[in-house]
């Protein structure tokens, strides 16, 4: 038995042997053993240089044994930064409802216009999920029963702790 090649799939071995023999019905045998949950499945595909082909698979003991490859890392912790915010309401009778955006560039929010943090009619917001030590900053914008928005309010920046 000769290994033709090994490579490494998903942390697990391949191994590729060629057997070569006498077989009656086969002369030539390739043979593909991967260790899947500590178990050996062979793969046979054997056939004729006319192109001839079978194929059989299914368990079979070993007696040696691999270890399971070490699991993945954790992943890098959440964001857990927060920053309160606080306006003043608008006058305009028909606002009803705010929306918060921010970013980490004056001008340039993580938000699409139209589509940042709803804050129902309140005016104090806390976002969180956010980077420590990271400068973000932040505006708020009003909008109307008909779904109007207004312009940005001035913006304010924070580094967060």
């Amino acid at each position: 038995m000769k290994t033709l090649s090994t490579a490494s799939l998903s942390g697990r071995k391949v191994l590729v042997k060629r057997f070569t023999g006498q077989a009656a019905d086969h002369p030539t045998r390739l043979f593909l053993a991967a260790m899947l949950m500590s178990s050996v499945y062979l793969v046979a595909c054997g056939g004729s240089d006319e192109g001839e082909t079978s194929a059989q698979e299914g368990p079979t003991e070993t007696a040696e044994s691999t270890a399971p490859p070490p699991p993945p890392p954790p992943p890098p912790p959440a964001p857990t930064g927060t920053a309160a915010l606080s306006w003043t309401a608008s006058p305009d009778a028909n606002v009803t409802g705010y929306r918060a955006y921010y970013g980490t560039a004056p001008g340039a929010y993580s938000q699409p216009r139209g589509s940042g943090l709803t804050t129902g009619n309140a005016t104090s917001w806390t976002v969180s999920g956010l980077n420590p030590g990271t400068l973000y900053y932040f505006a708020v914008t009003a909008v109307d029963s008909q779904g109007n928005e207004s312009a940005y309010s001035n913006e304010v920046s924070k580094v967060l702790p």
